[in-house]
């Protein structure tokens, strides 16, 4: 008023009430105090009102021809200046002066007035910064101790606790409570309530959140409700005042605080602010919690996934260590211990899987334990203990059985193919102390599980797990594990019993071809002998006609018994029956002799047969019979597929490794076609009408021969080219040789 020689001068500040926004007369000089008491007012009204809704300086020199309703005539005001009190770019306020008589303000007044506001904005900033520091400060000391005792709640229980227990404290509430959201965000329920239950719906009630009730509106609309004399609707009809405060996790509400008293309550600023800085707490340290617990069960859940995917991973490689039928039955019975119990046993139905009849009785075929027990200075209990004993018909009526597990619980695992849990209330299921599979001194089992073993859409047998010490029994999660356990150990018995009826099936395959060859090499040795009489005239003379005829037959007899042997060889290699008899072998001899019976058959048509095979190539331990049968069949190969040009035999040495190649100009084999010529009874040519004959399998026992001699069979080949077979043996290395049992002697 002074700078600018004025009747009066005052401030208005702009505060906001919802959505609408007004100016509050806050300081005046000069003013009457009917102004005083007028001191709202309404941006776009009155001239303060429109310097605030543009934010520009205004010159009014004449109030009454510029607003005939302004506040201002009253009081004798004729001229006015005001400007809009602004700093940072935010909005304060106005300020304003005015005369009485008429005064026409200047642009350096508009200037000087400007300049003033600044500098007032700047200290009314400063000011509302120092009185929100102290409140801040205040609120910070009051929450202090309440986010030291958040921070130190782990669980949602603890954190609701401190909340409330903070909330009640320093309001002086009669009753707190709070009222979560359930996992489908379609009821509340009331979770947690501190002190007059009277005052509050009881713990455990819900409510839906579509229902009419002041707290689901709360949590609705994610706004705090205070009521400082007034009954809650569906409250007690004592109490007298109460709050509701939203619980807000990243702009979701997830609950709400209520505070009840039986009296009037006055909630002034601090208290709100409390309050509400409370419930922020309260809403984060309840989503901490509740991430942390999840974390904490996720981590739990990821470590017994991991553990079940090591057990079933150890189990699956132990139960695939063999093929043989009973070693994994015994590996079933290991896989079960120590995980799922302290013993493990293994029943079995009579005969194969799948062939037992509904009468079939069990064999106890493995018993397993995960230690051996120390009682009496006895320790004959060990951890794998395989045991073959008749148990029990599965027939209930059974009264007795000598061995572990009730037969009846057998029976009921048995009948119903599901698993069967037994746990001991007080008299624990007996462990024998004698007889196949039992345990020394063992203790009782305290907990004991049996799954059914389904085979074929069947029942066969039963795993049984049982657990001695009565504080770890079988859980949820071991029943399905033990259930997995035994659908695998299905598979690995169905294919165990596949492989021995295969060998079965194989060793009787090469038994009938073995007599089969010899019932043929008789009467086909015979034609070859009485040829040969014949031949040499032994019974008489012959004419040239008749002495092509009998060459043309015993090379047909010859060839016969060839495919004879090479069926046989076949047929005993895949049954694993042809024993490796090592010795030195002289491979010059051995190709030579190989060489001469295929020479003269080339020669006769107009093949040239190429032989270099020269006496220094070393003598090696190996089989001589497996080798010249895999040169017989190479040169056989390589004589059906040529018809024109060449066929050679050549070795040479090549590191440790003796190297025999057998080469022909003939089809050749296409790239397609090389991966599998060395399958058994597969050929280049697959039509009907192919030109050459034989089996097919030739190629398939040579390359098994070599394996077996501890070398190796490839081929290089080109269509119309030719093909080139290379038989690699090891040379003086008995370790090298896959020897068969039989010729370990």
């Amino acid at each position: 008023r002074s700078l600018l020689e004025s009747d009066f001068s005052s401030i208005m500040l702009v505060e906001s009430s919802g959505e609408t926004a007004r100016l509050r007369l806050r300081a005046a000089v000069g003013l009457s105090d009917e102004a005083h008491q007028n001191t709202l007012v309404p941006l776009n009204d009155d001239i303060a009102g429109r310097i605030a809704a543009r934010q520009e300086p205004l010159v009014v020199n004449d109030v009454r021809r510029h607003d005939p309703a302004s506040p201002l005539i009253p009081e004798g005001v004729v001229s006015v200046i005001g400007v809009p009190l602004s700093t940072g770019g935010k909005f304060l306020g106005v300020i304003n002066a005015g005369t009485r008589t008429a005064h026409k303000y200047t642009l350096e007044d508009q200037a000087m007035l400007e300049l003033l506001a600044a500098r007032a904005a700047s200290t009314i900033v400063r000011a509302r910064l120092f009185e929100a520091e102290r409140m801040a400060r205040g609120h910070a000391e009051r929450l202090q101790m309440v986010t030291a005792a958040l921070s130190e709640a782990a669980r949602p229980d603890e954190v609701m606790g401190v909340a409330l227990e903070q909330l009640r404290h320093a309001l002086k509430a009669c009753t707190v409570a709070i009222a979560l959201t359930t996992q489908d965000s379609e009821h509340i329920f009331v979770s947690r309530v501190l002190g007059d239950r009277q005052l509050a719906p009881p713990e455990g009630s819900s409510f839906a959140l579509d229902d009419d009730n002041p707290l689901i509106d709360v949590v609705r609309r994610r706004k705090a409700v205070w009521v400082g004399d007034g009954s809650y609707p569906n409250g007690s009809a004592d109490m007298r005042s109460w709050a509701a405060i939203p619980l807000e996790v990243e702009g979701r509400a997830v609950g709400a605080v209520t505070i009840a008293f039986r009296e009037t309550q006055d909630f002034n600023e601090d208290d709100r602010a409390f309050a509400l800085a409370v419930a922020r707490q309260a809403a984060q340290a309840l989503e901490r919690a509740r991430l942390f617990q999840a974390e904490q069960d996720a981590r739990r859940q990821a470590d017994a996934g991991r553990a079940r995917a090591a057990f079933l991973a150890d189990a699956t490689a132990l139960l695939a260590s063999s093929l043989d039928y009973n070693a994994t039955l015994e590996a079933v019975a290991q896989a079960g211990v120590p995980t799922l119990g302290d013993w493990c046993a293994v029943d079995m139905l009579e005969g194969l899987p799948g062939d037992a009849g509904p009468a079939a009785r069990l064999l106890r075929v493995a018993v397993a334990s995960a230690r051996s027990w120390k009682a009496d200075g006895h320790t004959d209990a060990s951890r794998h203990m395989p045991a073959y004993e008749l148990i029990s018909s599965i027939r209930t009526s059974d009264a007795s059985v000598a061995g572990w597990a009730p037969p009846e619980v057998l029976a009921r695992a048995m009948e119903s193919g599901k698993p069967v849990f037994e746990v001991s209330a007080g008299n624990d299921v007996p462990v024998p102390a004698t007889g196949p599979g039992a345990l020394p001194h063992g203790p009782a089992c305290a907990s004991l599980l049996v799954v059914p073993i389904a085979s074929r859409g069947r029942t066969v047998g039963t795993i049984s797990l049982c657990r001695t010490r009565p504080g770890r029994r079988h859980q949820k999660a071991d029943i399905m594990l033990a259930e997995e356990l035994a659908s695998r150990a299905a598979v690995s018995l169905e294919q165990a019993w596949l492989y021995r009826a295969a060998q079965q099936a194989n060793a009787a395959k090469a038994e009938f071809l073995a007599t089969i060859s010899h019932e043929l090499r008789t009467p086909l040795n015979a034609i070859i002998g009485y040829s040969d009489l014949l031949g040499e005239g032994i019974s008489g003379p012959i004419n040239q006609q008749q002495a092509l005829q009998l060459d043309r037959m015993r090379m047909s007899a010859r060839h016969l018994l060839f495919l004879i042997d090479e069926t046989l060889a076949f047929a005993r290699s895949e049954a694993d029956l042809h024993p490796v008899h090592l010795e030195e072998v002289d491979l010059h001899l051995s190709a030579r002799e190989v060489a001469g019976a295929f020479a003269r058959e080339l020669s006769d048509r107009g093949i040239e047969f190429q032989y270099n095979v020269t006496s220094d190539v070393p003598l090696i331990l190996s089989d001589s019979a497996k080798i010249r049968q895999v040169l017989r069949n190479l040169l056989s190969n390589a004589s059906k597929f040529t018809d024109s040009g060449s066929v050679a035999l050549s070795a040479y040495c090549h590191g440790d490794s003796v190297v025999i190649d057998v080469s022909d100009t003939g089809i050749g084999i296409s790239p397609a076609n090389l991966a599998r010529i060395f399958e058994p009874f597969w050929q280049v040519e697959q039509s009907r009408t192919r030109r050459v004959g034989g089996t097919g399998i030739g190629l398939s026992v040579a390359r098994k021969y070599a394996e077996m001699l501890g070398g190796s069979l490839t081929v290089r080949s080109a269509p119309e080219v030719g093909s080139t077979f290379s038989l690699r043996l090891p040379a003086n290395r008995q370790d090298a040789v896959h020897t068969h049992p039989e010729s370990a002697s």
